[in-house]
């Protein structure tokens, strides 16, 4: 499962595009029981893997963002506001966790975000 994360999912599924699915199945994996995502909270999750993707496609393309721990700060921080403000609990519990995790997988796949970014 975490080398899928890494590599990539080939398409996206449940209408998100194929890096929000990505991150998607590997938040879902750190934050809940069992990977699964109740069924509540699966369409506030999907915005937000929706949202984060295009917070790092905005942010990780910057000159030297991997080697600036203030701008890296700063996405980190973007990130975990919105895990606090989707009202999902794991999300809230696990907030700097998750956002070390998602900062982590962003890390892996910067050529694959960016290459989104400029189509």
């Amino acid at each position: 499962m975490r080398a899928e994360a890494i590599e990539g999912r080939q398409n996206g599924e449940d209408g998100m595009s194929k890096e929000a699915t990505t991150f998607f199945s590997h938040i879902a994996n750190e934050a809940f029981a069992d990977g699964k995502v109740p069924k509540e909270a699966k369409a506030k999750m999907k915005k937000l893997m929706e949202a984060i993707v295009d917070t790092l496609q905005d942010s990780i393309g910057s000159i030297d963002f991997w080697t600036n721990s203030d701008k890296q700060k700063k996405t980190r921080s973007e990130i975990k506001t919105a895990l606090t403000l989707t009202g999902i609990k794991e999300l809230k519990q696990n907030r700097e966790r998750v956002a070390v995790e998602i900062m982590k997988l962003a890390k892996n796949r910067h050529d694959a975000l960016l290459k989104r970014n400029s189509q």
